[in-house]
């Protein structure tokens, strides 16, 4: 009899017994032993305990993913995004060399893929609900697929059959910080609150039979941002230029390519040039509160974010074979930051998405094991995650561009399409709504099922099993061009000289004061919500030979397939370079998959030796392929007609 042995998720635990005869009075009792190797498994391995979890400092917002960066071959985990995009707070990494969108992330099995940006996770649980998360870097056993960079495998604790509890507060204060050098002097420093809390608990509810654990985790976080943009000074804002060294030349002078151009007299534009539409939006730009033309006016603004996570489990072992487990994992957050010019709109001040945004993260796995006999073993799971989010900016719901300034083409009937045009200026900071992809109503599913069996026969360990995931996107963001709202883009050249000094930032506002855009467009989304639907397939074989008593040998081989991803009444479009038309699956006799035919024979090996020396040294090598998991869905799901965008651009940089 051998106890106290420790078996973590992903992982093959040799135990070595020597056979003897003995009284039935004996027994063997062992209560400390060596560090384990990995004897048996040739993959590259590394796992994060309850320990490494709990002891290690872990910085930012208490992400374990800032642990990965103790795995070899991983490099640090970075932020990604802004906060309104990333308010999960879910980390960046290269591993080994591969691009980040390659890794896969797995919560009690099931994938946790963020199905618009692949390089983060959906759901980050947190610290306190975790119990292990193991890491597997390369050689990856055959059941390891939609994978081409690390295997992250996160288990939430369970209940036993006593009771476990913690509690815990965690508190940043700004004013325990030192005065950043480079504010201005009358700045004081700017506030910063955090406040990051939860309990977890955990025991059994029939012993033996029945535990039970859950956890939250809640953060308010109260902040003052400040940022440093480039707005028009008060001779600017009147079309005075003197004194600035800026030449402003009149376009409606010399040739129409931009040729034998004149200057206006003194630098300065005459008030009756000056367009009704820039006077208006001038008048709602903040002034300049610092010297200077560039970096000239600071801004503060307070920043409300709250989060929270709930997490439960449940375990069920009605029989001494059988297992049933079920796991419900949920995330809220709210955050409202405001825009940086304020009435003129802008950029948010601290998050680079102004306004409000809300949302929602449920995750919920169904799991259980069946033990047919000491060398048979069935398992599998069946999970489900769904991602909302909803954010707008302050101006949603008001037709800025139509009613307030009056420029036909933009805004529309849809309330989607309301809020305040974008202006882009070059060399100063943005103003109305320059961020396309503001509204974003998404509402992304994904469905994911696996069973495997295990089987024992002689030296061979057999694992094969399949694997079916259901991905869907739901959502409106027409975000290319500019944007649902409409947009206008002003640069320097229609106030320079062809063949003269070239375009400055008084260049470029001088073409606004003149309402002479170099660009302007606006994008439609035809249908609301756009959807994509994604189906992955899997298969897998493995064997794994104890050659002899220090070799083990494994070989494996892992199907996959990506049919062609549709829409979810039609199929995708397709552009053909040759007849120059778009194809729309589905529609008259072009076929679903518009003619395009995925691969079906994506068959993949894994191989794989471990030969143990000693009782301390274990060689290992092994070798695999993967497929690449990026899905198509992702960079065709803007694709014309779902998303017309209609972007006019000068003839040149020198005309409007």
């Amino acid at each position: 009899r051998r106890t106290g042995i420790s078996v973590r998720a992903d992982t093959v635990v040799r135990v070595d017994v020597r056979m003897q005869l003995g009284g039935t009075t004996e027994s063997v009792t062992v209560t400390a032993a060596a560090a384990a190797l990995q004897t048996d498994r040739a993959d590259v391995a590394s796992e994060l305990g309850r320990r490494e979890l709990t002891e290690l400092p872990v910085p930012g917002l208490r992400n374990f993913q800032s642990l990965l960066k103790l795995v070899p071959g991983f490099s640090p985990p970075a932020s990604a995004h802004s906060l309104a995009g990333n308010p999960m707070g879910a980390l960046v990494t290269n591993v080994n060399g591969t691009s980040y969108s390659n890794n896969n992330t797995r919560v009690d099995g099931v994938s946790a893929t963020y199905l618009w940006l692949p390089h983060i996770v959906a759901y980050v649980p947190p610290l306190e609900a975790i119990d292990s998360v193991n890491v597997v870097s390369g050689s990856y056993d055959a059941e390891h697929g939609q994978v081409g960079g690390a295997v992250v495998s996160v288990n939430i604790k369970s209940g036993t059959n006593e009771y476990h509890g913690s509690a815990f507060e965690y508190h940043l204060n700004s004013r325990l910080r030192a005065r950043n050098f480079f504010y201005p002097a009358t700045q004081r420093i700017p506030k910063e609150i955090v406040n990051q809390f939860g309990a977890t608990l955990g025991g059994p509810i029939r012993k033996d039979k029945l535990f039970f654990f859950v956890s939250y985790e809640g953060l308010r976080r109260r902040q003052s941002s400040s940022k440093y943009v480039t707005v028009a000074t008060e001779e600017q804002r009147v079309g005075n230029f003197a004194g600035l060294g800026a030449r402003i030349f009149d376009p409606l002078t010399g040739a129409p390519d931009g040729t034998r151009r004149l200057e206006f007299p003194g630098s300065v534009i005459p008030p009756n040039r000056i367009h009704p539409i820039s006077q208006k939006l001038i008048a709602l730009l903040p002034k300049p509160n610092l010297p200077g033309t560039v970096r000239n006016l600071f801004v503060s603004a307070p920043l409300v974010f709250d989060r929270n996570h709930y997490d439960a489990k449940v375990n069920w072992n009605p029989t001494s074979r059988a297992g049933l487990w079920g796991r419900y994992s949920q995330f809220t957050y709210s955050l409202e930051d405001q825009h940086v010019l304020g009435p003129a709109g802008g950029t948010g001040v601290a998050s680079g998405f102004p306004g409000n945004d809300d949302g929602t993260v449920r995750s919920a796995t169904l799991g259980g094991t069946w033990t047919v006999s000491p060398s048979l073993l069935i398992d599998g799971h069946a999970g489900y995650t769904r991602q909302v989010q909803l954010g707008h900016d302050k101006f949603y719901g008001q037709n800025i561009g139509l009613d307030v300034l009056a420029i036909p083409g933009t805004n529309g009937p849809d309330i989607r399409q309301s809020g305040f045009p974008g202006f882009s200026v070059s060399g100063y900071e943005g103003f109305g709504n320059p961020v396309t992809s503001s509204p974003r109503f998404r509402w992304d599913n994904q469905f994911q099922y696996a069973a495997n069996t295990s089987w024992t026969r002689d030296k061979h360990d057999l694992r094969w099993g399949w694997e079916l995931g259901r991905q869907g996107m739901n959502r409106y963001q027409p975000q290319s061009g500019y944007g649902p709202r409409g947009g206008f883009s002003f640069t320097g050249g229609v106030t320079a000289l062809r063949g003269g000094p070239a375009p400055t930032q008084f260049n470029s506002w001088a073409s606004f004061l003149l309402g002479l855009p170099s660009g302007f467009g606006k994008s439609l989304q035809t249908l609301v919500p756009g959807a994509t639907r994604q189906w992955i397939h899997s298969l897998y074989w493995r064997d794994r030979w104890q050659v002899g008593r220090r070799v083990t040998f494994s070989f494996g081989l892992r199907w996959e397939y990506y049919p062609m991803p549709t829409r979810d009444h039609r199929g995708l479009e397709r552009y053909d370079f040759e007849t120059n038309k778009v194809y729309v699956g589905g529609v008259g006799r072009v076929p679903m998959d518009t003619g395009v035919q995925m691969n079906r024979k994506q068959v993949v090996p894994r191989a794989g030796v471990a030969w143990r020396i000693s009782e301390r040294t274990v060689l290992r090598a092994g070798y695999g392929m993967s497929v690449d998991p990026y899905s198509i869905a992702r960079p065709l799901f803007e694709a014309y007609p779902l998303v017309i965008t209609s972007t006019y651009s000068a003839a040149s940089t020198y005309v409007a």
